[in-house]
């Protein structure tokens, strides 16, 4: 469980220093939620909610927004 969070993590990082694009970190989370078979609910909720950041304006969360979400629920 812990190695399916580093690695959600990890690569969020990567996508992260390349630019913050919330269509790009939001077909990752997608990608990742077909990749694997998330057990780990907070990790589930938050792939899904990232994932569904580009589906409206009102979904998406600036970086600062995105990194706090992901504590909150995550750490």
């Amino acid at each position: 469980m812990e190695n399916l969070r580093k690695n959600f993590l990890d690569r969020l990082y990567t996508i992260l220093q390349e630019g913050y694009q919330p269509s790009v970190i939001a077909k990752y989370a997608y990608e990742f939620y077909l990749d694997y078979d998330i057990d780990d609910e907070k990790l589930a909720y938050v792939v899904d909610y990232v994932k569904g950041m580009d589906a409206s304006p009102e979904f998406e969360l600036s970086q600062s927004e995105l990194i706090s979400f992901i504590g909150d629920n995550l750490c």
